[in-house]
Parts: C-alpha cells; sequence; structure tokens
C-alpha cells in the first residue's frame, strides 16, 4: 500500500498522482493476468500457456504455443462445446456482451499499451521503450470512446523512446475499464467448453444440496426452484427452463 504524509513533508500532488498511477497500472497487470491464468485453466485445463493468447491481439500470434491466437483458440472450444451451456446459458452472455466482443482486438490492443507502460516503469526506469511506442502506434488506431468506454485517453504528447513514460491517474484508469471489458467479453466468450460444464455442474450440485427438496411440482415451482438453485450456484438464468430441469434431473439435483 501506498501511504502519503499529510504534514510538513507531504508529498507533492502531481508526484502523488503519478506514483498512485503507477500502483494501479503494476495491479491492473497482475489482477488481468491472474484472472487470464485462472479462466484458461478452468476452460482449457490441458492447454498450457493459454492465458498468453488473452493478453495479445491476434494480429501478434504467439509463435511459441500450439494456438497461435485467442481466435483460434475460440474455434477449438467451439467444435466441442457443452450442449448445455450453448444452447441454455451463453446466448445471454453473448447478448448482453455483444458489444464488448466486438471490440476485443482493439481492447487488446490498448492493453498492451497500458501492459508495456508498467513496464517501462519495472525494467526501464519509467522511460518508454521501442515496445511501448509501438503499443500505442498500434492502440491509437481505435479510441477507446470507440470501444465502448465513457472517454479517451488524453495524453500531453505521444510516446517517445527515451522519454518519461508519465500518464497520471485520470488516464491509468482507463487501464482498469479496457481490464474490465475484456475479462466480460473473454467470460461470454469461452464459457461453452465441456470442463466449463464439469465446473458448472460442482457448483451446483452444492447449491442443490444447500436447498434440499422443495414440495410441489408445478411448471411454476418447478421454475422457481431451478432458479433457487442457478442463484446461489451462480450461474445465469436459462434459456429453456425444460431443458435445464431435464439436465437437473438427470444428475439428481431436482428434489421435490
Amino acid at each position: 500500500m501506498i501511504k502519503f504524509d499529510v504534514g510538513r513533508n507531504a508529498l507533492p500532488l502531481a508526484a502523488a498522482d503519478r506514483d498512485l498511477a503507477d500502483a494501479d497500472r503494476r495491479q491492473q497487470s497482475v489482477l488481468y493476468e491472474e484472472w487470464a491464468t485462472s479462466v484458461c485453466e478452468l476452460v482449457d485445463p490441458h492447454f498450457d500457456g493459454a492465458a498468453d493468447l488473452l493478453q495479445f491481439p491476434a494480429s501478434k500470434p504467439r509463435k511459441h504455443l500450439a494456438i497461435k491466437t485467442w481466435k483460434a483458440w475460440k474455434s477449438a472450444i467451439d467444435a466441442h462445446p457443452s450442449a448445455l451451456i450453448a444452447n441454455e446459458f451463453q446466448p445471454g452472455l453473448l447478448a448482453r456482451y455483444g458489444p464488448v466482443i466486438l471490440k476485443i482486438e482493439p481492447l487488446l490492443k490498448w492493453y498492451r499499451f497500458f501492459k508495456e507502460c508498467r513496464n517501462t516503469r519495472v525494467h526501464a526506469g519509467g522511460l518508454h521503450t521501442e515496445a511501448s511506442v509501438k503499443a500505442y502506434n498500434a492502440a491509437k488506431v481505435t479510441n477507446l470512446k470507440t470501444c465502448g468506454l465513457s472517454r479517451d485517453i488524453a495524453l500531453s504528447h505521444a510516446p517517445v523512446k527515451g522519454q518519461a513514460a508519465t500518464m497520471g491517474m485520470r488516464n491509468a484508469l482507463l487501464g482498469l475499464a479496457v481490464v474490465s471489458r475484456l475479462a466480460n467479453a473473454f467470460d461470454a466468450l469461452l464459457c461453452h467448453s465441456p470442463a466449463c460444464e464439469t465446473y458448472m455442474l460442482g457448483k451446483l450440485t452444492a447449491a442443490s444440496t444447500a436447498i434440499g427438496r422443495v414440495p410441489g411440482a408445478s411448471r411454476a415451482k418447478r421454475n422457481d426452484h431451478i432458479r433457487s438453485i442457478l442463484s446461489k450456484g451462480q450461474v445465469p438464468l436459462p434459456a429453456n427452463y425444460v431443458a435445464t430441469d431435464n439436465y437437473l434431473k438427470t444428475h439428481g439435483l431436482i428434489k421435490f
């Protein structure tokens, strides 16, 4: 945690803003890397290195991996999906995050810029590198407002190699917004693998056990019971309650 003095030795406002911005950039990178690692282990536990795919645009293929881009990985998952998730739960997520999904590529380019700015602080003494300059030039083609953010980045000048990589808190916060949108978009796109269904079934089993038996067998009561199980298991509502009812019944999770 960063601490600032409030007395005679108080940190000047500009310096405080700079240090807070640096802390924010470091945190957003760590959070997104950790999220990418955990979600990839869930979606495809046998694909080591998949988290790398969610941190680079498809225009920058990861040559060291068996699957080179996030688009190719999605196609591989699409070939053998969980029918239940793909048909019942994923459509709502795709509809909700559709506009963000369309902007994954430019959002990843902006993520690379924020990440490279963070790297300048860690590895280059806070000075722009060739990588951070290239990342900015690739990202600036699509402004952030076009990607759904409320405002664009406002740098005093374009990054120049060897010059200070200052950003300010207001700009650094945009990096958190980029990370949030990417996480939501990839959640919606990749949630239909068989491994995800196994994970979901575990959550539903725990929820069903906690809720127990509910008397009454009318369609309305069954739907209410299904909603309770899904809500407790933190699973989205389905498109078709009958199909979900049958799935839960097959796995012994409907108790009337």
